[in-house]
């Protein structure tokens, strides 16, 4: 090793001098704070924090970090000159005598990245190199107990090793390389923007591995993308000898956060990202990190504490002690409750029976036991997910461990054989469903739930398939290229599944680094919750716009408290359960039933019996998640919904509203039929002309967060319900609603303001009735309606000042201010009725709507 030439020399002279002053400063503030407190434990404190910092300074921090500087411009060998000049001793007394004002001063001296964080991590680095020599670049063996213990110790992120353990790579031999960033370069280039899209950068880094290490099969880097107004994705892998970049994609970095991204060419998302051919990455010298993004001045950066490449074993193989065995069978009666939830379960019978599934709807891709996959490109998009996601066979197999049934468990197994055989064993010719990121994740579930019995419904090479299966479905919920890997964000539903999926599977494995799957799927559950689900007072909800998916993640959750229970780990998810039923409860009719919010599947008008509702009486208001409740004791219930804090399975719904009464919804919301939203159908579903609302005939429509608030106070005998929204390009709408519930008397102001003073609206007020009701408008004046369905005793009477109104019913293709449908279940629509108040120009409208004698 060199040491430092007379340039450097100067440099480290000048930053310690410049250093004293800062220094000094903080020693004097610190011991006049402790006189003036006058007391011992200050004192001593203050002492002990000055004896800490001038620790550091007297023996050498200050060298560490222009050694920093120096790793960053490619001279590794200074870190071992400062190694052996005492830097660790000294970095570590100081680091632990500052650990606890370690915050402060950060706050109280700038440039403390040098300060004690910094200088901990410094001194870690240090150690390691000490503890580790095979990481300074001598040949030898890095065993797995080695590695793991001083990991576990020194660097709670997990960094690169334990990114290589986790593969169950026993050793690194004399080829392999892991290197600090010691030689980086960094390219920054422009790339022209589209038509109203931001000017994207790539930043380019190289990390040079000091050696050519051939035939190599992995690698990995540890990064932390920061600075960036936004990322279009990181791009982590290596530049062969023949010059091509293979690697994958981060789509959804977070910033500011420490992450890794670790890839074997044997991995799934190194083959789907890579077109599945590429067996080798051939000989490499260097990791690449490239960043698309775009930033403000230029300030989006990459920063990279470790890279690493290596040569794995592709034999790796599964095992399962008796203790895991234990573990299996809790988690597998866990995910069979959790799948026994599920519409899909209910038909196992059916298929028992007459051994034919529909996939979705009932008319749907019917698969007939032992055929081939029943979906290919292009079908719909919603048979493909259930079949990749092997959704039907976790309903079987969960049905036969429900009631013993070995033909449900057999032909569960024969839906995840035919799925191996043709997708897995085999390159699917639907890449987007087959790799879909739910559907991987669904399709976990189904793998745990088969495992234990493969080998008695399939033989040894089904059950040795299927171990595989599951290891490498492990690695790819794991990777971050293939978190969300679907979605326009990080924060979504999709994730949730993946989080559950991971850690199931971290669960019932031994897999080498398991139990970092099971963290890692922690961790990132946590952090979804975080953002998807709000609370607000006893209640707690998801924010993606859709009571149906509220129920799934209340479910998930559910599964996933008992899962974490089973990882020792208590997460909190018991208290956002029970919340979240909070919720389900406040925001369902009193026949059980629930609004068809966002994306939800509705339950047909007449399918269960009332019953009296006891609890959640009154008006519960969440301002936050923006929806409103209101019930009375003889079972009528009104909804009103403002969502705005997502986009996702969001429809143009603002202010819209619901009614139930004497067991008949009257207004709905008429669910989505489909998630092919660009389809005639569920586009107009989705659309303002589908909901009890104001449209704004041919103003653009935003589902975008940020455009809708809402508030409510009273009970159910006297409330008042006030909301606004800017969905509409260019207009503001005010809705106000007044009255009581018990007797039913509301009345609904509405009030379109434009924004243009040269644009005044001409809006139309929408009342979307329910499958089964009437509507008969008075000839006299044309002001009034009355309403019936023939299971309720009484009508409803509807009247409206200064607007024209006209009915429709039925579908009517592409023209959705003259239609009037509702959907169920998969692909199934009912005609209905709405009546459309023309308003007046001003845009002011009142209408009200009480109970009224049947005629």
């Amino acid at each position: 090793m060199t040491g430092l030439g007379t340039r450097e020399a100067g440099r480290v002279r000048r930053v310690q001098s410049a250093a004293i002053v800062p220094v000094i400063l903080v020693m004097a503030a610190l011991c006049a704070a402790a006189v003036v407190a006058q007391t011992h434990d200050a004192l001593l404190a203050a002492l002990v924090v000055v004896n800490g910092i001038t620790a550091c300074f007297a023996h050498g921090a200050w060298r560490a970090r222009t050694a920093s500087r120096a790793r960053r411009r490619g001279a590794a060998a200074e870190i071992d000159r400062h190694r052996r000049a005492g830097v660790t001793r000294s970095l570590r007394a100081g680091a632990r005598a500052n650990d606890a004002r370690a915050s402060h001063l950060s706050d109280s001296v700038d440039d403390i990245e040098v300060q004690v964080a910094a200088l901990r991590r410094g001194a870690e680095l240090a150690h390691v190199l000490d503890s580790a020599p095979a990481l300074t670049g001598a040949p030898g063996v890095l065993g797995l107990e080695t590695s793991q213990a001083w990991l576990a110790h020194h660097f709670p992120e997990r960094q690169i090793l334990d990114a290589v353990v986790r593969r169950g790579v026993d050793r690194l031999d004399h080829n392999d390389s892991i290197v600090g960033p010691a030689s980086m370069t960094a390219d920054a280039t422009e790339q022209a923007p589209g038509p109203e899209e931001p000017t994207w950068r790539s930043l380019v880094r190289s990390i040079d591995l000091g050696r050519v290490v051939p035939n190599a099969t992995g690698y990995a880097v540890v990064y932390r993308v920061r600075g960036w107004r936004s990322i279009r994705y990181v791009a982590v892998g290596v530049e062969g000898a023949d010059g091509t970049f293979r690697h994958v994609k981060v789509r959804h970095p977070r910033q500011g956060h420490w992450d890794s991204v670790a890839v074997d060419v044997t991995d799934l998302v190194h083959g789907l990202e890579n077109g599945w051919d590429t067996l080798h990455t051939g000989a490499v010298q260097s990791v690449q990190i490239r960043v698309s993004g775009s930033d403000d001045d230029g300030l989006g950066t990459a920063d990279v504490a470790w890279a690493a490449t290596w040569r794995a074993d592709p034999e790796l193989r599964l095992s399962a002690t008796a203790e895991h065995r234990s573990v299996t069978r809790a988690v597998v009666s866990a995910l069979a409750d959790y799948v026994a939830q599920t519409q899909l379960a209910s038909r196992a019978e059916a298929f028992l029976r007459d051994r034919r599934l529909s996939l979705a709807g009932p008319e749907t891709h019917v698969w007939h036991a032992g055929s081939a996959k029943p979906v290919g490109p292009g079908d719909d998009p919603t048979s493909r997910f259930l079949w990749h996601g092997l959704v039907p066979a976790s309903g079987l197999l969960a049905h036969g461990l429900a009631t013993g049934s070995a033909d449900a468990r057999a032909a569960g197994h024969e839906l995840v054989r035919a799925w191996l055989a043709e997708s897995y064993q085999t390159v699917d010719d639907d890449p987007r469903y087959a790799w879909y990121d739910h559907a991987a994740a669904e399709r976990m579930v189904a793998f745990v739930l088969a495992r234990d019995d493969a080998a008695e419904h399939g033989g040894a090479a089904y059950a040795a398939t299927l171990d595989d299966a599951v290891r490498r479905h492990a690695l790819l919920l794991e990777s971050e290229a293939f978190y969300v890997r679907n979605q326009n964000y990080r924060y979504h539903n999709h994730a949730m599944f993946q989080d559950l999926a991971l850690l199931a599977a971290g669960l019932v494995t031994d897999l080498a680094g398991a139990d970092r799957l099971v963290r890692r799927a922690l961790s990132r559950l946590a952090d979804q919750v975080d953002h998807l689900i709000v609370h607000e007072g006893d209640h707690a909800v998801l924010v993606e716009n859709s009571i149906g998916y509220h129920h799934a993640m209340e479910r998930l959750l559910a599964c996933a408290s008992t899962l974490s229970r089973l990882a020792g780990e208590d997460r909190r998810a018991s208290g956002t359960v029970a919340a979240m039923r909070r919720f389900s409860r406040a925001f369902q009719y009193a026949d059980g039933r629930h609004p068809a919010v966002g994306d939800t599947w509705r339950d047909p008008a007449d399918a269960t019996a009332e019953r009296p509702r006891d609890d959640d009486l009154g008006v519960v208001t969440l301002p936050r998640a923006g929806y409103v409740a209101a019930h009375s004791a003889d079972g009528t219930s009104m909804f009103v919904v403002a969502t705005s804090l997502s986009a996702t399975h969001k429809h143009c719904d603002n202010l819209s509203m619901t009614l139930f009464s004497q067991g008949v919804e009257w207004f709905v919301d008429p669910s989505f039929f489909s998630h092919a939203y660009d389809e005639p159908v569920p586009s107009y579903l989705r659309g303002p002309f589908a909901h009890t609302a104001v449209v704004v005939p041919g103003a653009d429509y935003s589902i975008e967060p940020g455009t809708a608030r809402i508030e409510a106070s009273g009970d159910e005998y006297d409330m008042v319900i006030r909301g606004s929204h800017t969905a509409f390009a260019g207009y503001r709408v005010d809705r106000q609603i007044t009255g009581g519930l018990q007797p039913l008397d509301l009345t609904v102001r509405d009030h379109v303001h434009s924004l243009d003073a040269n644009d005044p609206a001409q809006p139309v007020a929408v009342l979307h009735l329910a499958e089964g009701v009437s509507a008969r408008l008075a000839q006299a004046d044309g002001r009034s309606a009355v309403l019936t369905h023939p299971d309720a005793v009484n009508g409803l009477l509807l009247t409206w000042d200064h607007a024209t109104a006209r009915v429709v019913s039925g579908w009517h293709a592409n023209r959705p201010e003259t239609s009037s449908v509702a959907g169920s279940t998969f692909g199934v629509m009912a005609d209905t009725t709405s009546i459309l108040l023309a308003m007046p120009s001003d845009g002011a409208g009142t209408w009200r709507v009480r109970t009224a004698p049947a005629p």
